[in-house]
C-alpha cells in the first residue's frame, strides 16, 4: 500500500512539473506572438508614413495610386457576363428547386465575354 501512495505522488509531481513546463512554454510563444504582431503593426504604420510623406511631396502620386487601386480591383475581380442569359438552363432540367444550380447550366450556353471596364 505504501508503494503505492507513492507511486501516485510521484505521478503527481511529475504532472505539476508538466504541466508548468507547458504553462512556460505556452507564455513564450503568446510573449513571441504579441511581439511579432507589434512588430507588424509598428512596419505597416512606418510604411504609411512614408508613403504620406512621398504623397505630400508629389500629390501626383496619390492620383497614380487611386488609379494603381482601381487597376487591381478590375484585375482582382474578373467579371463575366453570358451572352444567352435566357437559354443557359436546359429545358428539361428547369423543374426543381436547383434550377439554377451551376450544375445544371448548360456547357456550349455558358460561353461569356468579359466585360471591358476602362479608367
Amino acid at each position: 500500500m505504501k508503494d503505492r501512495e507513492e507511486w501516485a505522488r510521484q505521478q503527481e509531481v511529475q504532472h505539476q512539473e508538466r504541466m508548468k513546463a507547458i504553462r512556460e512554454q505556452n507564455r513564450v510563444v503568446r510573449e513571441e506572438m504579441r511581439a511579432k504582431a507589434q512588430e507588424a503593426v509598428d512596419y505597416a504604420s512606418m510604411v504609411q508614413e512614408m508613403l504620406q510623406e512621398l504623397c505630400d511631396q508629389n500629390p501626383e502620386w496619390e492620383e497614380r495610386k487611386e488609379q494603381v487601386q482601381r487597376v487591381s480591383l478590375i484585375l482582382t475581380v474578373v467579371i463575366y457576363l453570358p451572352q444567352n442569359p435566357t437559354s443557359c438552363i436546359h429545358s428539361e432540367r428547369r423543374k426543381g428547386p436547383r434550377q439554377n444550380h451551376p450544375m445544371y447550366l448548360c456547357q456550349s450556353d455558358t460561353e461569356s465575354t468579359p466585360i471591358e471596364l476602362f479608367l
